[in-house]
């Protein structure tokens, strides 16, 4: 039984039940329906090794193709790594590719594959309808909308990243996509949430970093035997790209979400559409500064801005002052040393992460300004 979502009755198919000697095997994209259907025994469907992936990909793009340039091969193999093993991904590129024998259309794949989906043209590669319509089919089939935007939020992160379970719990209660009634109810949530999406195959549950006293510190901070270890989930090339692209209305509206988290030195600050977009992550990029926004170019549109990791210090708060609708601002781990009045202009913000920011000693008394602030994070400081 290929693709199942739901439970079936197999006495109602005609498979007598209890099977006996007979066996039953089924294909799912979900944990609960194995429950359901009482599965004996379950077997795990990885990512394709690479040598693996490459050789279906060669089935797919055709050997003619691959041999009619060296470069060519050498590129097949740069596109091949950018699908992570995916083999939906590898069949669907791999028939877009076939019969293309100049290295350009190649590069130009690889760039795509690279880059957010919402960044790029896909009029080659047939990502958008054969591979990110039927990956969505796993998207919708969560139980509830909760459930689909605190997945959305995963992509966010950097292609690879692992994320630490303590960081997306904040971040799903600073949205509001979780909210009971004490902080611990929501923590619990939060993670029984995390539980849920791993089960659906959309995360996976990855071991890493270090968690003291609530709060979750680099890797590289401590050794294994001051700290035990904290939980993260990492979440493959191909769903985040799904992800963004789903968050960008498939498509209809590119501006909406952008993600150029830890691209670094490739990231182009005027290349974004800071007048339009709703949520912007610029994660783990090594940015030193931002220009200013010139207030009358700003739109309200900006809810989220999210500056995790990077080299900025408090010019950044000039340079955002205008974005008054802000609700979520994520400025941990970066070189701020002080909190200056621009501050104070985010009249809207709900959630302000300042945590680890070792320099910052002080807080000013017109904070209590910030009369929504629901969140505020000053761990590491």
């Amino acid at each position: 039984l290929d693709d199942v979502w739901n439970q079936i009755d197999l006495e109602a198919v005609g498979i007598p039940y209890p099977l006996g000697r007979s066996k039953v095997v089924l294909t799912t994209r979900s944990k609960t329906v194995c429950g359901q259907m009482d599965v004996r025994k379950e077997i795990n469907v990885a990512c394709l090794p690479d040598d693996e992936a490459g050789q279906l990909f060669q089935d797919k793009v055709g050997q003619g193709t691959l041999s009619s340039s060296p470069r060519i091969e050498a590129l097949a193999k740069e596109l091949v790594e950018e699908m992570k093993g995916l083999p939906l991904a590898l069949i669907t590129v791999g028939r877009a590719m076939y019969g293309k024998s100049n290295p350009k259309q190649w590069e130009s794949a690889i760039h795509y594959m690279k880059q957010s989906c919402c960044d790029g043209d896909d009029q080659d590669l047939h990502m958008e309808n054969d591979v990110f319509r039927r990956l969505k089919f796993s998207y919708d089939s969560l139980r509830n909308e909760t459930l689909r935007q605190c997945l959305l939020t995963c992509s966010l992160w950097p292609e690879d990243e692992v994320i630490l379970t303590g960081d997306l719990r904040r971040c799903w209660i600073g949205l509001g996509l979780v909210d009971e009634c004490d902080i611990h109810g929501s923590y619990r949530k939060a993670h029984s949430l995390i539980g849920e999406l791993t089960a659906a195959c959309l995360l996976d549950i990855c071991h890493t970093g270090f968690h003291n006293g609530g709060y979750i510190y680099r890797r590289e901070t401590f050794t294994h035997q001051e700290m035990p270890i904290e939980v993260g989930v990492k979440m493959h090339d191909v769903i985040r790209d799904m992800a963004i692209w789903i968050s960008c209305g498939c498509s209809d509206n590119k501006d909406k979400w952008v993600v150029r988290a830890g691209v670094g030195a490739n990231l182009s600050i005027h290349a974004i559409p800071w007048t339009r977009a709703e949520c912007i992550s610029l994660m783990y990029s090594k940015i030193e500064k931002l220009h200013p926004v010139p207030p009358f170019t700003c739109s309200t549109n900006l809810k989220r801005l999210y500056l995790k990791n990077n080299r900025l210090d408090e010019r950044i708060f000039g340079a955002i002052q205008s974005f008054t609708e802000l609700t979520y601002l994520d400025l941990s781990d970066n070189r701020i040393k002080e909190i200056p009045e621009e501050l104070f202009a985010l009249v809207n913000l709900e959630h302000l992460d300042l945590s680890c920011n070792g320099d910052l000693r002080t807080v000013p008394k017109r904070l209590r300004e910030l009369t929504k602030l629901k969140f505020l994070y000053l761990a590491g400081t």
